[in-house]
């Protein structure tokens, strides 16, 4: 019998098994092509747009080019990247994350620093768009600007670009003095900022904001700056406190509105600006200060450029639109945010200032001196003739400040007085060392035969005490108090209860 059928019928099935397996390879094939042509496209869509993804907050991180070259950070969820890469399915998503591996851009968190990091840490800080020093000649404005934020004092104007070019060649400083500058109107600080500093370190590294968003709840604005600014500052209103917890330490709390929280590297170069002559912040008198340089400026920026034009003129207030020297600065002021200009300006600092070896130290020149007298006399007067009063026994803190204000009010109308916690804070200090005997506490109040606790000055041990607000500060019939003038000192008003 013939086996010819059944070789046949082999024959057949191994023939469709053999198309099958050249189908199904030639599937896989396309299946691998088409694999490897979302690879290259999905490699080049990450490398275009620097994506990564960052596991500790479960986004992927982005950046793109402003039209001013600065770099510019967005973190976005799995749905949008799906959206913004095209992701369709899940094998597409798969391959995007895939690759992300191999070219290693899945790191654990990212952070906002100058210092170098570990490789499973991406560092969101870049002095790519910085700009680069030149030589040549540069536009005279930036001469007068320096002018009118030095006053014309060469150590001033010398001062500034030190610690410039210090935190240009040593961004991961944090020890640089703040810059404080008070006085005139005008004088050009937000320009400088704006646009002179913008240019030299890109403009999304500088944040210009009030002292509601450097020292109230949220702060966001500040991470991950190369220059804060925080503009319209009042020594009043600068709380010392806080502002001595960002200026000269290493690290720095940030609470971003429905953002991030917690503590980052202190990255900013800090300036102060403030248009009174009592200073932008409230100085101590001791080490503290030596994280401000003070500077004082009385004359604005017109005055300079009409020096700078030879014209034998006083300018006072708002000039007019066609007055010359505004014409000039119109023209000129545009060469403020001209990167070559601005890059040759600062060429030309960076060869006088480039050799330094440790950062600059606060300027603490005349200026310094002055302000630091207008702040404390009327402060050091208030604390001599209470606790220098030989019948001294106790003051309320309230009280006390009270004293302080109207003492203000009385004696420079034009100054402002520092907040109550501020000033019982350098009252503290104060009387340490020139009162030891005097204690700050809390101990209870007699007053109508009502008991109340208060925090008191008190110069022995006791623990209650009469209210003697009437023996410092009296209030007329239409509720205008006023400091109680001696020429004497009582010798015992027997304030103290045994």
């Amino acid at each position: 019998m013939s086996d010819t059928p059944l070789r046949e019928r082999i024959k057949t099935t191994l023939e469709k098994e053999k198309e099958k397996a050249e189908s199904q390879l030639e599937r896989a094939r396309e299946k691998i092509e088409k694999a490897e042509a979302r690879i290259a496209e999905f490699q080049a869509e990450i490398e275009k747009n620097n994506v990564y993804f960052i596991a500790d907050n479960n986004k992927y991180a982005t950046n793109d080019i402003d039209p001013k070259g600065n770099i510019v950070w967005t973190f976005i969820t799995a749905e949008a990247s799906a959206k913004l890469f095209n992701l369709v399915t899940a094998e597409d998503k798969r391959i995007f994350d895939g690759v992300l591996r191999e070219l290693n851009r899945i790191k654990l968190r990212s952070v906002n620093s100058f210092n170098s990091q570990p490789d499973n840490v991406l560092n969101l800080m870049s002095q790519e768009g910085w700009i680069e020093p030149m030589s040549g000649d540069y536009d005279p404005v930036f001469d007068v600007l320096m002018n009118s934020l030095s006053g014309g004092r060469q150590n001033v104007r010398d001062h500034i670009e030190k610690v410039l070019v210090y935190k240009y060649l040593h961004p991961e400083c944090y020890k640089l003095p703040c810059i404080t500058i008070s006085g005139e109107g005008g004088v050009g600080k937000n320009e400088f900022v704006e646009q002179v500093l913008a240019t030299v370190f890109g403009k999304q590294q500088i944040a210009v904001v009030g002292t509601e968003e450097a020292f109230g709840q949220f702060n966001g604005q500040m991470l991950g700056k190369t220059i804060v600014f925080i503009d319209e500052a009042l020594s009043d209103k600068t709380n010392a406190e806080n502002l001595k917890r960002k200026v000269g330490n290493e690290t720095l709390q940030i609470n971003m509105k429905y953002g991030i929280q917690g503590t980052f590297d202190n990255t900013p170069w800090y300036w102060l600006g403030g248009n009174g002559t009592n200073g932008a912040v409230m100085l101590a008198g001791d080490m503290t200060d030596r994280r401000y340089s003070v500077i004082t400026v009385k004359h604005s920026v017109m005055h300079w450029v009409a020096k700078h034009l030879d014209l034998d003129i006083t300018v006072n207030g708002v000039l007019r639109d066609d007055h010359p020297c505004v014409q000039w600065y119109v023209e000129h002021a545009q060469a403020l945010s001209d990167r070559q200009e601005v890059a040759k300006w600062f060429g030309s600092i960076c060869v006088k200032w480039a050799k330094q070896t440790s950062p600059p130290s606060a300027l603490h020149a005349d200026d310094y001196k002055n302000v630091l007298s207008i702040q404390k006399s009327v402060m050091d007067e208030v604390i001599d003739n209470v606790f220098g009063d030989t019948a001294f026994t106790h003051i309320e803190a309230k009280t006390l400040y009270t004293m302080y204000k109207l003492t203000i009010r009385s004696d420079n109308p034009s100054a402002r007085a520092k907040g109550r916690n501020t000033f019982l804070e350098d009252v503290k200090r104060l009387v340490e060392k020139r009162y030891p005997n005097v204690r700050y506490d809390k101990v209870n109040v007699m007053s109508m035969s009502k008991k109340s606790s208060a925090w008191v000055f008190i110069a022995d041990d006791k623990k209650t005490v009469k209210r003697n607000t009437d023996y410092y500060v009296v209030e007329d019939s239409k509720g205008h108090e006023t400091v109680v003038e001696r020429d004497a000192p009582v010798e015992d008003d027997d304030n103290l209860l045994s």
